[in-house]
């Protein structure tokens, strides 16, 4: 028989000992408390050393923390249906408390790890969302909305489950310390102290969020709380809570909160939706393959400067502006579609990047294959887009350096590729672009507003005119 007074704690995606329903529950549910993180091969060897680098520093931030109170972080490594039973009937554990998580990978890891677990319980909470799968649902249908507007609505009028506080329970202290991984120096202060100093940082400037947030040039119109928010050293009820809705800068601000919990409720509604189109006609697109194309995508070498600068702003620090990444995407998708280009292209931002793009969704709106199912969905003029939101050049001056010198307002007009590698020379290793990014799109007007324009009927009929063959594709 199992000792029901001893828990584990798995942590995953929330490394933090604060606002944790999975931790404050496990010392309720038992006497003694161990706490434990596994290295599951398949994420890590998606991640790149940026993301490895800060995840290492937030595990080592945790295994701090948990010294402080008598315990220790146990570190495995390998298959958790097979680690995390192990260690489970190693330590005489009667359950296993963990966040779940929404994606595909994430349920069939936990069915997997459920039943190997055998008599043993695992315990699921909801740490990582203001409000969990299925709290916020349509009334007509019971289900997730396919819109965000009524989601939002129905989404601040929901009220939040409760979590449980901790208690001071005895806890399992590892025999050894952890062996860490080699990895390069972390790209922020890691931990869920350092986070919160993050979060007091943006408290004091969120008030203008909303009339900041779109332009890539403004270093202080975003949080740079994405990475905080996908390792879980912030609870996103505790940034809402805490950020709150007393002026329109917070209220747009916990918007963008409220759209990443309906990305993932549709994440844990529709398992599929990392590989299919959640409307399964969109499957049918035939994707054009474009290796060259999307080589110039990815090293930022298009000839489109916001394309281009948005790419080189990821791989040399390791995240990109919002607004720039809806470009990149919509060009992506919408120009270059490359048959590839999806896959590859979020395999790039994974390795590349501090954090995934919001589950995928970034490629799906550009993608026009979500919630917003058309073909024509999603499309961003990078041109016209750059005008409005860079209208100076400066977010392309810093990151593009080959145009420094032209005139501010041509800075975010002119469009060419370098012909030679990034060097000295300024301005004049330029030459026309990748192709026309609205050659595929023959109804989109080369200087539209940046809004989804609607196709009349040949174009809808063009639109679903694809190859009988599903050519399936991440979103």
């Amino acid at each position: 028989m199992t000792d029901r007074s001893q828990t584990l704690v798995w942590f995953r995606r929330d490394l933090r000992l604060v606002d944790n329903p999975a931790w404050a529950a496990a010392t309720h549910h038992g006497q003694r408390v161990a706490a434990a993180f596994v290295l599951d091969p398949v994420p890590w060897s998606l991640a790149g050393p940026r993301r490895r680098a800060l995840l290492v520093g937030h595990l080592r931030s945790l295994d701090r923390g948990l010294r402080r109170i008598g315990s220790g972080l146990f570190l495995a490594e390998g298959d958790p249906a097979i680690v995390v039973p192990e260690l489970a009937e190693r330590l005489d554990a009667g359950s296993v408390h963990v966040n779940s998580d929404v994606s595909s990978y994430a349920q069939r890891r936990d069915a997997r790890v459920r039943r190997a677990l055998g008599e043993r319980e695992l315990c699921v909470h909801w740490g990582n969302l203001v409000h969990e799968p299925g709290a916020v649902v349509a009334r007509s249908t019971g289900s997730v909305h396919k819109v965000f507007t009524p989601f939002h609505k129905a989404w601040r009028s929901t009220e939040a489950h409760p979590w449980p506080e901790p208690r001071q329970v005895e806890t399992i202290a590892p025999t050894d310390p952890p062996r860490w991984p080699a990895v390069e120096h972390p790209p922020m202060e890691p931990g869920e102290e350092a986070a919160a100093g993050r979060l007091a940082g943006w408290d004091s400037e969120v008030d203008h969020y909303s009339e900041r947030h779109d332009l890539p040039a403004q270093t202080s119109g975003t949080s740079r709380l994405s990475c905080d928010l996908r390792f879980g050293t912030l609870a996103a009820r505790h940034v809402v809570e805490a950020i709150g809705e007393h002026t329109e800068g917070r209220r747009a601000f916990v918007r963008q909160i409220a759209w990443r919990d309906w990305f993932a409720h549709l994440c844990f509604a529709t398992p599929s939706m990392s590989s299919h189109a959640m409307t399964p006609a969109m499957d049918r697109i035939a994707w054009r393959d474009d290796p060259s194309g999307l080589a110039r995508w990815a090293e930022g070498s298009t000839g489109y400067p916001i394309v281009d600068a948005g790419m080189r702003e990821l791989a040399r620090s390791g995240i990109m502006h919002n607004r720039v990444r809806m470009i990149t995407a919509s060009f992506l998708v919408k120009d270059l579609l490359g048959r590839l280009a999806p896959r590859r292209g979020a395999l790039q931002a994974t390795a590349s990047r501090l954090r995934p793009p919001p589950e995928r969704g970034q490629l799906a709106v550009g993608g026009g294959n979500g919630c917003r199912c058309r073909r024509t969905s999603g499309c961003w003029n990078p041109v016209t887009q750059s005008r409005r939101f860079d209208p100076r050049g400066e977010y392309i001056r810093r990151w593009v350096p080959e145009l420094a010198r032209l005139p501010a307002v041509r800075r975010s007009t002119h469009h060419g590729r370098p012909t030679a590698p990034i060097s000295g020379r300024r301005g004049s290793n330029w030459e026309p672009p990748t192709r026309n990014p609205w050659s595929t799109m023959p109804w989109l007007a080369r200087g539209h507003s940046g809004r989804t324009p609607r196709p009349g009927p040949r174009q809808v009929r063009d639109a679903r005119a694809t190859t009988p063959t599903p050519v399936h594709h991440t979103g």
